[in-house]
């Protein structure tokens, strides 16, 4: 079974829609099942709930901006901290990528 990354999207902007187009390539360059849940912000909770419990799903990303950014520290802390793959909820237990890869740069440049 390949892995399975979901990704919640609440907003219909074609910016958001290059980025997830983007990840499902990467996804089928690296062999893992990329699925996009276009939803209304009001079942975000239920969705992310779902897919907490979904033994299939193996990492979550709640896609940003969301249609309601007042809500975007409520639901990003709803993903279970074993499938927040963006590393974006309070109890995340990986990196976040975009910090990562910034402090590898400046490294990579002797850069403190």
């Amino acid at each position: 079974m390949k892995p399975k990354l979901a990704i919640n999207q609440t907003k219909d902007d074609p910016v958001i829609a290059t980025y997830v187009r983007l990840k499902k390539r990467y996804g089928d360059d690296i062999q893992i099942d990329v699925v996009d849940y276009i939803i209304d912000q009001g079942e975000a909770r239920a969705t992310v709930d779902m897919l907490n419990n979904d033994k299939s799903v193996h990492g979550i990303i709640v896609q940003l901006p969301l249609q309601n950014i007042a809500e975007t520290d409520e639901i990003v802390n709803l993903v279970s901290p074993n499938k927040d793959v963006d590393a974006l909820g309070a109890h995340a237990l990986y990196d976040p990528a975009t910090p990562l890869a910034i402090n590898w740069l400046l490294a990579g440049y002797n850069i403190e």
